[in-house]
């Protein structure tokens, strides 16, 4: 990608390597050379992302099932619930 830098007269950007800007004619002196760094610029993201992932660990450890709380039973045999659609047919020697 080119390296863009406002041009003296109009403001517009134009290429460094341009001596005249394209946009009012004016001529552009010689671009110094720089070096630019993306210092930073996934900060934001970054924290967002990483401040989600502690509250999701720390919301995953304060749920889980310990020996102090009770584990979920199986609801009981009743033959008069409905069976989901795509359930084996009940066996009719323990019905």
């Amino acid at each position: 990608m080119a390296e863009l830098r406002p041009c003296p007269s109009c403001a517009r950007h134009v290429r460094s390597s341009d001596t005249t800007c394209p946009f009012c004619d004016a001529v552009v002196p010689a671009a110094e050379t720089t070096t630019s760094t993306h210092v930073g610029r996934l900060g934001r993201a970054a924290l967002f992302v990483a401040g989600t992932a502690i509250v999701a660990a720390s919301a995953t450890a304060a749920v889980g099932c310990g020996p102090d709380k009770p584990q979920p039973q199986p609801p009981p045999n009743n033959p008069n619930l409905n069976k989901p659609y795509g359930a084996p047919p009940a066996d009719p020697i323990f019905v």
